[in-house]
């Protein structure tokens, strides 16, 4: 019972021990958790006070003047605000630090250096996977690029602002939309410039902004102008754009509306409309708020021009010319041009003179940037139409990439066991294929050479039955008539007796001559070499001069090759002696690693090769058939007056 206790306290002590183990372990961890808090806390206090900073630069960004204490503003506190942003290691803080380091370098002109700090911004943004911010830092880069005349980079960046905007924010969507037609209309792509318009259209007409409404119509009006539309649609656009421009009381707007709808009703000649444009003009010409002052006079000039007057023509001309740029050369030529048609018309030569000139001048200058424009606006036309394909085409490729994946993986077991079935069949019958084409060039091969053996056969037969066996007949006959002579004088017998012995020498010698070509003795005794040599000897040097070169032949071949090309080099050397009319027969014998090629050409008269494949010729189709035998090859390169080369080529063998 004792022991009972004593146990049962121990194992209360253990389970105490243990809760009190539980405890302190829960206690740690409340700890941990309450310290992480607080570090968590005290870090979204860190980035909200950044994101304060950042807002408190942006008022300094967006106001009108550029101050330079406006700008040490800008600078200070969005320095503070990177600060916090880099040691809370807040990737999207800090792209919009530099997005504010880009504004401050747009307002003071310094486009260049905001390019730079919106591409910082833009790296930033994509670490932070932050798409909003990205999207914002590409809509003020393709702001950048429109005030550095960089079109074409700024609709490439606009479109993809465009992209993320037509989904997330339609306010920003139709700006940026805005900024596209803008763009196109400057590098005077009309088709798409109006395309863009008109989706701008869709939204600002739901409005009641009076400004944006009439920015379109204004917009729109520059779009038809220049692509060459009908005047009476101009003119309506501008009007539209000038009553929105009242609404709204943007007088820059006003201003423009009605310099371009006085030019419109002077080209139409209708001079009254014309001349209230010109009057509203005149009254907003010394409003401090307007100032695109050289439009007033540009108008002015054309107008006081068409009406012929002109005193006030030159005087609005000469105060166009001091409003507009020298780098104007546009404006300065279409000014000049006006004054020295009203001189002209005046009878003013010489001023008229001069102005044309300076209109000529201004003009050159005008084509020759405009070439060159050209041919930039053609690249930059290239990159940014490789850029949009690019664009669409990650586009599809993300659309499509998940059902490739699916198909690609069915497939491709499909395809791996297709492939090793075509592979196995393929490989079947190639191997049938090369077996039979073998076979077919076996028998080919077999019947050629049986077919030539019975040809020498029967060449043997004809020799010994013209030759030897037409003297051994006479030598029989001869030795018959003696025997059937009784008596006969011994002189006689002498004679008949000789020309027996001299017939049978004459049967001994055609069989030795047989012989001889059918194996010469001094190619069986001293191989191909000797035996070509003592058959180039026994040509006649008087009619025909041939000359021998043998390389690499000190081993000797199988009797049987020696046989076909020594009888091959007889065949062909026969032939030149008997057809050639040759002077000169050169024959080469070199042996290589390859194999042994034999060259033997001549200076004949040559021969048509079509006649290779004549029946007559039954001597070359043998040895022609031979040499395939060996799995050689023969070549004959000739003309008919340009002697012949017959080049043949065996293999190595042993």
């Amino acid at each position: 019972m004792l022991f009972i206790k004593r146990e049962f306290f121990k194992s209360l002590t253990v389970i105490f021990s243990h809760t009190r183990i539980i405890g302190q372990n829960i206690s740690l961890l409340c700890l941990l958790l309450l310290i992480t808090s607080c570090r968590t806390n005290e870090k979204e206090a860190q980035n909200k006070e950044a994101e304060r900073l950042i807002e408190k630069a942006k008022i300094f960004i967006n106001t009108s003047t550029n101050e330079v204490k406006n700008n040490d503003s800008i600078l200070y506190y969005t320095n503070k605000a990177y600060a916090i942003a880099e040691k809370t290691k807040n990737k999207a803080l800090q792209g919009r630090c530099f997005i504010n380091f880009a504004g401050r370098y747009s307002k003071q002109g310094e486009y260049k250096k905001a390019e730079k700090e919106y591409f910082k911004s833009i790296e930033l943004f994509k670490e932070a996977n932050n798409k909003e911010g990205t999207a914002l830092a590409q809509l003020n880069l393709g702001i950048i690029y429109s005030n550095l005349k960089e079109y074409y980079n700024s609709i490439k960046y606009c479109l993809l602002a465009a992209k993320f905007y037509e989904k997330e924010d339609q306010k920003k969507y139709y700006f940026t939309i805005l900024v596209l037609a803008q763009n196109y209309r400057i590098i005077e792509d009309y088709d798409s410039a109006k395309k863009y318009y008109s989706i701008y259209k869709e939204n600002i007409l739901q409005t009641n902004s009076y400004l944006e409404i009439g920015q379109y119509y204004l917009g729109y009006a520059a779009v038809l102008e220049n692509s060459g539309s009908n005047p009476d649609s101009i003119i309506y656009n501008y009007n539209k754009a000038m009553s929105f421009s009242i609404k709204s009381k943007n007088k820059s707007n006003l201003v423009v509306a009605y310099c371009r709808l006085a030019v419109y009703y002077c080209l139409k000649n209708d001079f009254k409309n014309a001349a209230k444009n010109i009057d509203a003009c005149s009254k907003l010409e010394n409003d401090p708020e307007v100032l695109n002052k050289k439009e007033i006079y540009l108008a002015k000039c054309i107008f006081y021009s068409s009406t012929d007057n002109v005193e006030l023509a030159e005087k609005n001309g000469r105060k166009a010319l001091e409003y507009t740029e020298e780098s104007d050369d546009v404006n300065r030529k279409n000014i000049y041009l006006s004054l020295a048609s009203i001189y002209h018309r005046h009878n003013m030569n010489d001023k008229a003179y001069e102005m044309f000139s300076l209109s000529d001048q201004y003009n050159s200058i005008v084509n020759n940037k405009a070439n060159l424009d050209r041919i930039q606006n053609l690249k930059n036309k290239y990159e940014h139409d490789q850029s949009v394909r690019d664009i669409h085409s990650l586009k599809q490729k993300n659309t499509i990439q998940s059902l490739l994946l699916i198909i690609a993986g069915i497939l491709l077991v499909f395809i791996i066991i297709i492939t090793i079935i075509l592979l196995n069949r393929r490989k079947l019958k190639a191997k049938s294929k090369l077996d039979e084409e073998i076979r077919k060039q076996q028998e080919i091969n077999i019947a050629e050479v049986i077919k030539a053996e019975e040809l020498e056969r029967r060449r043997i037969a004809e020799h010994l039955h013209d030759g030897g066996g037409a003297g051994i007949s006479a030598a029989i006959l001869n030795v018959s008539v003696l025997n059937d002579i009784q008596e006969i004088d011994p002189q006689e017998l002498h004679v008949k007796n000789k020309n027996i012995l001299h017939q049978l020498r004459t049967v001994y010698d055609d069989l030795r001559t047989i012989s001889h070509q059918m194996m010469p003795n001094s190619l069986i005794k001293a191989g191909l070499p000797n035996a070509l040599k003592e058959f180039v000897n026994s040509v006649d040097n008087n009619k025909l001069e041939v000359s021998l070169y043998i390389h690499g032949l000190e081993a000797r071949f199988n009797e049987s090759v020696e046989l076909i090309v020594y009888r091959a080099i007889q065949e062909i050397v026969t032939n030149v002696i008997k057809h050639a009319n040759a002077s000169k027969l050169k024959i080469e014998l070199i042996k290589d690693p390859e194999g042994l090629h034999i060259m033997i050409e001549d200076n004949g008269i040559g021969f048509d090769k079509a006649a290779i494949n004549d029946q007559n010729g039954i001597g070359i189709q043998n040895m022609i058939s031979k040499i395939e035998f060996l799995n050689g090859t023969i070549d004959f390169d000739t003309s008919i007056g340009k002697g012949s080369l017959v080049v043949i080529y065996l293999p190595l063998f042993d």
